[in-house]
This record gives structure tokens, sequence and C-alpha cells, in this order.
């Protein structure tokens, strides 16, 4: 099966040989970030069940918050497209209620 990371030509495209080669990887020698950023791929890639326990550890990790460095808003995104997939809307509202207080902490005023 092959994965798009995005709707235009020419698509990048995430095979299964390559999602597991990275998860052998990651499960040898990983780093939390490592984790996240290979489940926001996932994540846009639209493969949710492998995706959403990595994003769902970084939101943890992270106190539920969207950040400058850390849980970034590629990782909201791709959070949020999860949970919306899978019905969960109050989910979904708990991460653009943190994406607005990320802005409100960075304005300026």
């Amino acid at each position: 099966m092959k994965t798009t990371l995005a709707t235009q030509k020419p698509a990048l495209v995430i095979t299964d040989d390559a999602v597991r080669v990275v998860e052998e990887q990651l499960a040898e020698n990983t780093t939390p970030e490592d984790r996240f950023r290979f489940g926001a791929y996932l994540g846009s890639a639209g493969d949710y069940d492998r995706a959403r326990p990595m994003l769902e550890e970084a939101w943890q990790l992270y106190g539920g918050q969207v950040t400058q460095t850390g849980f970034t808003i590629t990782h909201a995104a791709a959070l949020i497209a999860i949970r919306r997939d899978a019905g969960d809307e109050i989910g979904v509202d708990e991460i653009l209620a943190a994406i607005k207080d990320n802005v409100r902490r960075h304005m300026v005023r």
C-alpha cells in the first residue's frame, strides 16, 4: 500500500516498506521528537492508525499545549485530522483552543 503525503502531483509517497524501516530505526535509537515528527508525517499521509499513538504521546508530553518547538502546529494539524476522522470533536476543540492560546502567547502588542 502507498500513502501520499500531498494531494498535488508529484506526490511524496510513503510505502509500507519505508514505514517499516523507519519504525525499526525508531525502536532501536530514537528521541521523542523523532517519533513525533514521524507521527506527523504519517498523519499527514492519512495513516491515522500508526500516527495517533505517537501524536497523542506528544500531546501529553507537552502538556496539551501547542508550542513553537515541541508540539508544533504541524503536529497539531495532524492530530486534529486524526481526531476528527475518529469523530472526537471534543478532542479537536481541545487542540484548537491550544492553538489559540499559542497565538495569544506570541502576539506582539
